[in-house]
């Protein structure tokens, strides 16, 4: 398997990830009502719209498939930031496709190893850590807490491992974490 590799250039864009259901969303929402340029977790919107039509292209029917569909958005997101614009802020990275294919058990590809080492983020990423009082599962975010607890394991794993620095964000509202991210770059 191709090793990752420790980034040295760094893209303006600012990852905030984190286990399923620690407040990521909440976070790129305050940062968008701020009118900072955002990306969305990919995932969910994938979710609801190809359940609507009853399509493979979900986890539970068709995880490769799924898999690919978030990658593509999220390389496709990556390309339309400009290497002189502003900070965007992104709910997930490609890193996320490494951990969530490990946290399934399964290797990931050399593809979607050599795409995450040509992909550099901001050097700092936002981490959401475990946060139970606000966590709730709903029609798309089917893992337990625990499961959470154990993507956030993978997430982090992942992070370190090709060099990125990890700055947890503290709980409070999402205007505080959101100041707290703003602060930190």
């Amino acid at each position: 398997m191709p090793k990752i590799s420790l980034l040295k250039l760094r893209k303006n864009i600012v990852i905030i990830t984190g286990g399923s259901g620690f407040g990521k969303t909440e976070i790129i929402e305050e940062l968008k009502r701020q009118r900072r340029h955002t990306c969305p977790e990919f995932a969910r919107d994938i979710i609801f719209s190809q359940s609507k039509i009853n399509s493979d292209i979900l986890p539970w029917k068709n995880l490769k498939l799924f898999q690919k569909e978030i990658t593509e958005r999220r390389l496709g997101f990556y390309r339309s930031v400009g290497e002189k614009s502003d900070f965007v802020f992104s709910d997930r990275g490609l890193p996320d496709q490494i951990a969530f294919a490990r946290y399934h058990g399964k290797t990931p590809t050399p593809e979607l190893i050599d795409l995450v080492n040509k992909c550099p983020y901001y050097k700092i990423v936002f981490i959401t850590p475990p946060w139970k009082e606000i966590y709730v599962n709903d029609s798309i975010r089917k893992e337990t807490f625990e499961e959470s607890c154990i993507i956030h394991k993978y997430v982090l794993e992942v992070y370190l491992e090709l060099g990125y620095s990890i700055l947890d964000i503290p709980f409070g509202n999402s205007l505080e974490r959101a100041e707290f991210i703003l602060d930190n770059i």
